[in-house]
C-alpha cells in the first residue's frame, strides 16, 4: 500500500469562485495539480507506508515516512519500521509483517531500536525461536516467559 496523502499529480477539488456573491451557486470542479517528479521534487507520496514508528504501530494512518514526519515531526519517526512484536514458531516471525527485526539477539534483549512484545507472553516451547538479522544459529532468540534469551527454546 502506498501513502494516502494526496501527491502532486493527483486531483483536488476547488470551489469557484473563492468568494462567491450570496446569489451564486458554488461549483466544485477538479483542478489538476502539477505532475510529481521524484528526481526534482523529492515528493514522499507514492512510497510505501510507514508501519511502525518509535515502537508503536502506525500502519492505520496510511502515511509514508515523509508525510508522517510532516504531521508529527522528525522525533516521531524514531526507529521507523522496526518490529514491535514477535510470534513464537520454528522459526517464529516478527510483527507487523514487513517490519525490520532487531540486528542481533543482543539488540532484541536490550530493546534496540525498540522493545519487542512476545506472543505468547508465556514461555515458548521447545524448539521455538525468532531469527534476528544475524544469520544462522547465532541470530536466534526466544522468550523464556520473562525475558528474551539468545538461542532456541530448550
Amino acid at each position: 500500500m502506498t501513502c494516502s496523502a494526496l501527491p502532486r499529480g493527483g486531483r483536488v477539488s476547488l470551489v469557484f469562485p473563492a468568494s462567491p456573491p450570496a446569489s451564486f451557486v458554488p461549483v466544485t470542479a477538479p483542478a489538476h495539480v502539477p505532475p510529481f517528479n521524484n528526481v526534482t521534487d523529492n515528493n514522499p507520496c507514492g512510497v510505501p507506508n510507514l508501519l511502525t514508528a518509535g515502537g508503536a504501530d502506525v500502519s492505520a494512518q496510511a502515511l509514508c515516512i515523509g508525510h508522517y514526519q510532516m504531521k508529527y515531526g522528525a522525533g516521531g519517526v524514531l526507529a521507523y519500521n522496526a518490529a514491535i512484536g514477535a510470534t513464537a514458531g520454528a522459526p517464529g516471525s516478527f510483527t507487523p509483517a514487513g517490519t525490520t527485526p532487531p540486528a542481533s539477539p543482543a539488540d532484541l534483549i536490550a530493546g534496540r531500536p525498540c522493545a519487542v512484545t512476545p506472543s505468547p507472553a508465556t514461555a515458548w516451547t521447545t524448539g521455538q525461536y525468532v531469527q534476528t538479522q544475524l544469520a544462522g544459529t547465532p541470530g536466534r532468540a526466544y522468550w523464556n516467559g520473562s525475558a528474551w534469551v539468545a538461542g532456541t527454546a530448550p
